[in-house]
């Protein structure tokens, strides 16, 4: 069975070896970073289901299995790690997401700086095409 839980599992052990700290906790989280009084470490990865478009047939739909799932993966760090550094990250991102074809397709990016936390980030959309088997 694929599902919405399973392509978010999927996601996280596709993407946590990028971000898991030397203390080797995976920096991956779903909707949110850490807040108050919790502050995420940097770099960090977050992952949002952005939508779900069910899957229509003359049967009416195929429920979770065979829906497509719209996925925003926000890549985050330091502004002080330099553009280098970020870059690299945002390519490994890519390169492993690219791994998960044809299920897995990236729709666009773009990206940002945040003056408050100093960091920059990325945001990479996906659709996810449950039902293309």
């Amino acid at each position: 069975m694929t599902n919405k839980t399973d392509v978010a599992l999927v996601i996280v052990n596709k993407l946590k070896a990028l971000v898991t700290g030397g203390d080797g906790k995976a920096r991956i989280y779903r909707n949110t970073f850490p807040q108050l009084p919790a502050l995420p470490v940097w770099p960090s990865i977050r992952y949002t289901f952005v939508s779900t478009s069910p899957n229509l047939d003359i049967c009416g739909d195929g429920g979770p299995e065979t829906a497509d799932y719209r996925v925003q993966i926000d890549v985050v760090d330091l502004e002080s790690k330099g553009p280098t550094a970020f870059a690299t990250l945002g390519d490994s991102v890519r390169t492993a997401m690219r791994d998960l074809l044809p299920l897995y397709v990236w729709e666009g990016e773009f990206d940002d700086f945040d003056a408050e936390t100093k960091t920059n980030r990325l945001s990479l959309d996906y659709v996810v095409y449950l039902s293309t088997p």
